[in-house]
C-alpha cells in the first residue's frame, strides 16, 4: 500500500496534509538573530524530545519522533542514541552500503504490525544542533540509529513507511 492509498483512511485532513508534505527548514538566521523565533524552535525541541521518550498506545518503545509526527511544520527530529539527539533541518547526504530490509512500524500510523521495508546501511547526514552548530556525521549505520535517522528524515519529507513497503499492508 502506497501513502496515497493508506491516505484515504486518515479521517483527520491535518493529519493527512502534514504528514504527506515537506516541512519548513527552521530559518537558521532568524534562530541566530531573534530571541522570540528561537524560543519557539528550543521550545518545540523541547516538546520533540518528550514525545521522543513518552510511550503510546500502540507504540510502546519510541526510537525517535518528527514535527510531522507532532503536527509542527518545522523540518527538526528528535532520535534515541543512548541520549536524545535534536537534529535541526537534517538531510540526508549520501545514502551507501547494502540495502537493508527491516521491519518497521510508526508513531504517526500505528498501523496493526510492522511492515517490511527497505533502508540504506548507511547514511550521511548534515544538520544543526540546538545550539545552532552545523554538524555532519558520516557513516551512520544501523546501531547508531541510522535506520531511525532514516525514518524520521523521511517523515519530514512527506514520506510514510509504506512507501518504503515491500508487502501489501
Amino acid at each position: 500500500m502506497k501513502h496515497s492509498d493508506f491516505c484515504t483512511h486518515i479521517k483527520n485532513l491535518e493529519d493527512k496534509d502534514i504528514l504527506t508534505r515537506q516541512l519548513f527548514d527552521v530559518n537558521m538566521r532568524l534562530f541566530e538573530t531573534s530571541k522570540e523565533y528561537r524560543e519557539i524552535i528550543v521550545s518545540t525541541c523541547q516538546y520533540l524530545t518528550w514525545l521522543s521518550k513518552t510511550p503510546k498506545e500502540g507504540y510502546k518503545n519510541p526510537h525517535g519522533f518528527s514535527g510531522a509526527n507532532a503536527g509542527i511544520p518545522f523540518n527538526i527530529i528528535a532520535v534515541n542514541r543512548g541520549n536524545t539527539d535534536i537534529m535541526i533541518n537534517p538531510k540526508i547526504l549520501k545514502s551507501y552500503g547494502t540495502k537493508i530490509e527491516s521491519e518497521s512500524n510508526c508513531g504517526s500510523l500505528t498501523l496493526e504490525k510492522p511492515i517490511k521495508i527497505i533502508r540504506d546501511e548507511f547514511i550521511d547526514i548534515e544538520y544543526f544542533t540546538i545550539a545552532g552548530n552545523k554538524k555532519i556525521e558520516k557513516k551512520i549505520g544501523r546501531g547508531q540509529g541510522g535506520l531511525t535517522i532514516q525514518h524520521e528524515i523521511q517523515h519530514n519529507l512527506g514520506i510514510l513507511i509504506t512507501d518504503k513497503s515491500l508487502e501489501k499492508v
